[in-house]
């Protein structure tokens, strides 16, 4: 009998870590989703955006580690199982229809949790403030969300957090000053931040470890940029299009050796400033022309 006992439970250990059936991952590869697997054969990423999935009817997949929806049709009714993936790492639900609810009562649960992309979506405030307790957090996308300067306080206590992409929202320079603390944050986006103004560029000079830094559609001047001198042994990537540079900022940028891509579209810098430029930084791609970053 003990034997027996034995034989059921190792029956049980083996179906709670066996993989998806043939069956389960055909029919997520045949709605359009990409399954990816150990080498245990175990699913630990599925990619499923641009398909109808809609994660409602997901099948268990306790190593899952990363998760990409998007679409209107994932909303906070269909993820209330998101919770139970406690191996999730990284989680991308970019322009779906989630709200603040999922935040709260589903990717709250989620310990291991380090990047995370809502990008597009109906998230506030409240939201981001469920996140509170979670310090693990590497990469945080919440552009185009309805955010103000209230979830850069709490982002700000994330010390972990390497990048963040605050693009289209109601911060402001006041909020992204918060930021100076985080000396793991190397990569900062606020394009096209209508509340932002020049004065931003005060803060990121504190971050002498910034690596990239989008400005674009900022309403900084040469004055600004002409602060960011502390940034130029570690910067290599700058957007300043749609700025309102001139050919008075080329003798400052072109002091940023470590540069490998400069945006200068849609500004008044000149033929010749662009000629200038390229000449005192030759590894470096100046961007002259092209619309709005991504």
């Amino acid at each position: 009998m003990k034997k027996y006992h034995m034989c059921v439970m190792f029956i049980l250990f083996l179906s709670a870590i066996s993989p998806l059936s043939a069956q389960d991952t055909a029919a997520l590869e045949e709605a359009g989703a990409k399954v990816r697997r150990d080498t245990e054969g175990r699913v630990i990423a599925l990619d499923a955006r641009n398909t109808e999935i809609t994660g409602e009817t997901l099948p268990e997949m306790p190593f899952l580690r990363d998760l990409k929806l998007s679409g209107p049709q994932v909303t906070d009714a269909t993820l209330t199982r998101l919770g139970e993936f406690q191996a999730l790492t990284s989680l991308a639900l970019d322009k779906t229809a989630v709200t603040d609810a999922t935040l709260m009562n589903q990717i709250a649960k989620l310990p291991k949790l380090q990047q995370l992309f809502l990008a597009e979506t109906a998230v506030t405030d409240d939201g981001v403030m469920a996140l509170e307790k979670n310090t693990a957090f590497t990469r945080i996308r919440l552009a185009g969300t309805k955010i103000t300067d209230v979830a850069t306080v709490i982002l700000a206590e994330m010390p972990k957090l390497q990048a963040v992409d605050l693009s289209n929202t109601q911060i402001t320079a006041a909020g992204a000053a918060h930021f100076a603390q985080l000396k793991n944050l190397t990569d900062v986006n606020i394009y096209n931040d209508v509340n932002v103004d020049g004065s931003v560029t005060e803060t990121f000079a504190k971050m002498p470890w910034l690596e990239k830094l989008n400005l674009d559609n900022v309403p900084v001047a040469d004055a600004d940029v002409a602060k960011l001198a502390p940034l130029t042994e570690k910067l290599t990537f700058l957007h300043l299009g749609g700025t309102r540079i001139t050919d008075a900022v080329v003798p400052i940028l072109a002091t940023f050796k470590k540069l490998a891509t400069l945006h200068v579209n849609r500004t008044a810098v000149t033929e010749d400033g662009i000629k200038t430029l390229k000449e005192a930084l030759p590894g470096c791609d100046v961007i002259t022309v092209g619309g709005e970053a991504p």
